[in-house]
């Protein structure tokens, strides 16, 4: 089904309100990646900003899922702030998900363990594909359980606050756009499924994902984990906007070109957007680059009737809010 296309603001338009650690289910740490028994249970939670609509604006909220970076070791849903409230104040419905973090050691089922063991060749001080370590891809399990949770919660609850469940898009840098990838895709449950606790968590919810903003990230994850599917996890892949910066040494432009011909040999809509800088950084006028591509591809691919209004004054460049 796909719904109305939702009023979306080219500036800001709404005040924000927020509601903040929102607990939408748990998980271990503490436990050396599984390898030892017991742990600790560790509340996940994530953060809601919401449009201050009239009470005549009865239409849907268009929802806006962002998943921060930091390489599965570092990072916060609280970095991803800034972003979710300009999204939120042009009428989306953001929510910014936290998830385990390496540091943490949390739970992660035996068979991917020793999955990407295996890959690095038994050294767990090795590197996969010459990008990731044993310890992150062991943390990407963990993260990207994590998001698939918070997607069931999400989409559990939407009924109750007018939330378009049509109309679903996620934004992820660096890592959180491998998670989105990963999440986006098709038979990505057994891989990521297993769980070791349960609160708040619906198992038994479905989720549909329509569009994925990806900041300097691709197609890794997803990659890898079908060697352990053994299926293909791109198909069905939704459209998709690429922002690649030029002297990327983490996501090099090569890394990008090949994501692109996945979604070209998929004939699925894509949008890449270049701008010379490194990994995640800031770009464009007063800081604004990524936030203005985001917009102008979903002016095209969102399902949204994009309304012009009034810029804010100018203001100090902004930072990137993606954690590297």
């Amino acid at each position: 089904m796909i719904s109305k296309p939702a009023k979306i603001y080219r500036w800001p338009e709404y005040k924000v309100n927020s509601i903040k650690d929102l607990c939408y289910s748990s998980g271990l740490i503490n436990c050396s990646f599984g390898k030892e028994k017991g742990g600790e249970e560790k509340e996940l939670c994530l953060d809601v900003y919401l449009p201050d609509r009239d009470e005549k604006e009865t239409a849907k909220i268009p929802i806006m899922i962002l998943i921060h970076g930091g390489g599965f070791a570092c990072g916060s849903k609280e970095v991803m702030e800034p972003f979710a409230t300009e999204f939120a104040s042009r009428g989306y419905a953001a929510i910014a998900v936290g998830y385990r973090l390496t540091p943490e050691e949390p739970f992660v089922s035996e068979k991917w363990r020793k999955f990407v063991l295996d890959a690095a060749g038994g050294d767990e001080e090795g590197v996969i594909q010459g990008v990731a370590t044993v310890t992150q891809l062991w943390s990407a399990w963990a993260a990207a359980r994590d998001c698939k949770a918070a997607l069931r919660f999400i989409f559990s609850v939407a009924g109750d606050h007018n939330l378009d469940l049509d109309n679903v898009s996620i934004h992820g840098g660096s890592a959180g756009g491998l998670v989105g990838v990963a999440l986006a895709g098709a038979d990505m449950g057994s891989a990521f499924d297993p769980v070791t606790c349960q609160k708040s968590c619906k198992l038994d919810q479905t989720y549909k994902i329509h569009r994925l903003l990806l900041f300097c990230s691709g197609t890794m994850l997803s990659q890898f984990a079908a060697k352990y599917t053994k299926t293909n996890t791109l198909e069905g892949i939704p459209p998709a906007l690429f922002i690649c910066g030029t002297k990327d040494d983490t996501f090099p432009p090569e890394m990008a070109e090949a994501a692109k011909k996945l979604w070209a040999d998929a004939k699925t809509p894509f949008k890449y957007v270049e701008y010379d800088g490194g990994h995640c950084q800031a770009f464009g006028e007063r800081g604004n680059g990524e936030l203005t591509a985001c917009i102008e591809f979903l002016e095209k691919n969102g399902n949204i009737q994009l309304q012009e209004n009034d810029p804010p004054p100018p203001t100090s460049p902004k930072k990137s809010c993606v954690i590297v």
